[in-house]
């Protein structure tokens, strides 16, 4: 048997008492251990199978909700419903406006005798003068011009004037009371004195004040015959010109209707209009 020491008198005192039999001090019984020797709970691996099959489940169903959401999206490009207007592709929204094409012709004029000179270019009137946009409402005239020589040759009217008026030329010329010297008709008289400006020159004044004062718009062609006259309120209008040379001269004067957006003039070549001398003028 051991013995241990008395805390409270130092008495030696047996392991085995309650108390210190000097003093009376109690003593603590000793600890005693428990120790579990029961089989620890495992985890059932039975469950793992319900686990995965569930996730397996939500995994499917939230796919699917996707796809019906994705595919309602797609729907609603073109349709929604509540009375909303549908999103139009972008074939439906290109509302580009269409062009037109119109086709000019003038009758040939007949040959005069005339001497040749040169020629001039009617004024342009500046109030006139389109702005350098085309408006939504207005539209684009296109010019393509030719002239046929005699030898039959097609060639380009190249740095000429075209014009735009609110009436047909021979109205304007019978307004504007110039003479018919050579009993041909009042555009060749007023062809004449384009070409001989010094020998007809009150015909000359006179038309072309007359031609400026019903100018709307107005182009000069490039060095291939093209050009174009913007911002053009849609309406019908007289193409006009005219070019000459030494020895002939065409004019241009027809009706055409313009819409709104592109109008392209496809011209027919023009007949250049011989002017042959006279030969009872006296020589300069």
């Amino acid at each position: 048997m051991s013995l241990i020491i008395c805390p409270d008198c130092g008495h030696e005192v047996s392991t085995a008492a309650d108390s210190c039999p000097n003093c009376g001090k109690p003593f603590l019984p000793p600890k005693v251990q428990i120790i579990d020797r029961r089989p620890k709970e495992e985890f059932p691996k039975w469950i793992i199978v319900p686990i995965f099959a569930t996730a397996a489940l939500l995994i499917f169903f939230i796919f699917l909700y996707s796809s019906q959401n994705n595919d309602n999206s797609n729907a609603n490009i073109s349709v929604r419903s509540g009375g909303t207007p549908a999103r139009k592709t972008i074939s439906e929204t290109d509302e580009r406006k269409p062009v037109k094409e119109i086709t000019v012709t003038s009758p040939d004029s007949p040959t005069v005798v005339q001497p040749p000179s040169k020629e001039i270019v009617v004024p342009e009137n500046p109030s006139t003068t389109p702005l350098p946009k085309t408006e939504p409402d207005r539209g684009i005239v296109k010019v393509s011009a030719k002239v046929l020589a005699k030898n039959g040759i097609t060639r380009p009217v190249t740095r000429e004037k075209f014009y735009l008026l609110d009436k047909d030329l021979s109205s304007i010329l019978a307004e504007a009371k110039i003479d018919d010297e050579v009993g041909q008709g009042l555009k060749n008289a007023f062809a004449l004195s384009v070409v001989d400006p010094s020998k007809y020159r009150e015909t000359n004044e006179k038309a072309l004040a007359a031609i400026k004062k019903h100018i709307i718009y107005s182009t000069l062609t490039d060095n291939q015959g093209k050009a174009e006259i913007k911002n053009v309120k849609p309406d019908s209008y007289y193409l006009f010109a005219i070019s000459a040379t030494p020895n002939s001269y065409a004019i241009w004067d027809s009706m055409i209707t313009v819409d709104s957006g592109e109008n392209i003039l496809t011209i027919e070549p023009q007949s250049m209009t011989e002017v042959i001398p006279d030969p009872n003028s006296e020589d300069e």
